[in-house]
């Protein structure tokens, strides 16, 4: 069974800056000029390197990619940054707390099941911040 509880974003922005890459796939949304991300999903202590792969619709991107940790970080801080060609913003304040999940090995989350144990770390935006309604960000890490 999953055990959980709420930890600090500061701190897993802290360690996504401290990571030479993380692999991560990107979900953006436009909104008038700019990209938005809408939600992501890294992978830390992954070193196997992703295919790139991108699907560019009018309306939305999805990118899977392994990005230098900083660069994620700053996304997750709500710094612009500039992606596969694209720039892309985090909309909304930062986000300040997280969910932690620490699993067992054979243990299935969020879809996903391994053979070794792991911690996911889920963290959403304050969903009554002003921002556009598809603008609302999330993100998992998994640590393996």
């Amino acid at each position: 069974m999953a055990n959980s509880v709420q930890t600090d974003a500061a701190a897993l922005v802290a360690m996504l800056s401290e990571r030479v890459a993380v692999n991560v796939r990107l979900a953006l949304v436009a909104d008038a000029q700019q990209w938005q991300l809408h939600h992501a999903q890294v992978t830390l202590d992954d070193d196997v390197p992703l295919k790139e792969r991108a699907w560019r619709y009018s309306t939305a991107t999805f990118l899977e990619l392994r990005l230098p940790g900083p660069t994620v970080a700053a996304l997750l801080r709500g710094d612009e940054q500039d992606i596969h060609g694209i720039r892309i913003v985090s909309p909304g304040p930062s986000p300040s707390s997280a969910s932690t999940h620490r699993l067992r090995g054979q243990e299935e989350w969020d879809r996903v099941t391994t053979p070794w144990p792991r911690t996911e770390r889920t963290i959403t935006r304050d969903t009554n911040a002003p921002s556009p309604a598809t603008a609302c960000w999330s993100g998992t890490a998994t640590l393996s």
